[in-house]
């Protein structure tokens, strides 16, 4: 498979995530803020607490993305392995940052509580990797490259996974973007007509105009969505 130019993968770190618990509000959040800035996301992965599953899942989304972001598993405890699981996939050591260690000090002062040993694994990255600061919580997350693929970890609590994007990856992300690849959606909501009645209708217009299209039954609406590149010259029948 080839790797497509500004196109993202999304992968989720979590059982509780594959056992229903919970819903992957991180998925649908990034992709959105990635679509905004001209990355288009290929896949949403969901894969267990597993150091051998977690690389095989990265080693896949290489083949097509060339950004991964990775969310969940940096936690204190036990089953918090995706610092583990990247740096083996990216085949160097994992590092200690005192930094990182600092952070946690000041995040539980803020408690006035003392902070458990178990933290301490928090401020192993992968060697190389760059630490970006976690401003809500104690995991701070961290990107490296990796044979030519930008990768993003981040903590799973969705409000760290939106404080690290806006303050660490949403602006140098967006300016090596290229402007012509941001797609424009138009979407429109019909009633009274089933979905194969506009289907007739649209495709008899947009067909060959290099517009996207695509639809959603949404009782009692049908939604057409079309999506174009901002740069680009379409051609209507």
């Amino acid at each position: 498979m080839e790797r497509m130019h500004d196109t993202a993968a999304i992968i989720a770190v979590g059982s509780e995530l594959l056992s229903g618990q919970i819903t992957n509000r991180n998925a649908a959040w990034l992709a959105n803020k990635l679509f905004d800035i001209g990355v288009r996301v290929s896949s949403h992965i969901v894969v267990d607490d597993k150091v051998a599953d977690i690389v095989d899942v990265l080693h896949n989304a290489t083949k097509a993305a060339s950004y991964i972001f990775v969310t969940g598993g940096l936690g204190p405890t036990s089953d918090d392995l995706t610092r583990q699981a990247v740096a083996k996939f990216a085949g160097v050591p994992l590092c200690y940052n005192q930094e990182s260690w600092r952070h946690i000090e000041m995040m539980f002062a803020r408690s006035q509580i003392p902070v458990p040993e178990s933290n301490r694994q928090q401020c192993y990255f992968p060697e190389g990797a760059r630490i970006l600061i976690n401003n809500r919580g104690t995991a701070n997350a961290f990107d490296l490259t990796v044979r030519g693929v930008r990768v993003f970890v981040l903590p799973g609590p969705p409000r760290e996974v939106e404080g690290i994007w806006q303050e660490a990856i949403h602006g140098a992300l967006a300016s090596n973007v290229d402007i012509t690849r941001r797609s424009v959606i138009k979407m429109w909501r019909t009633i009274g007509r089933g979905e194969s009645h506009i289907a007739e209708l649209v495709e008899s217009i947009a067909t060959g105009s290099g517009i996207e299209i695509a639809y959603r039954a949404h009782a009692p609406f049908i939604e057409t969505k079309l999506r174009y590149l901002v740069g680009e010259q379409l051609r209507f029948a």
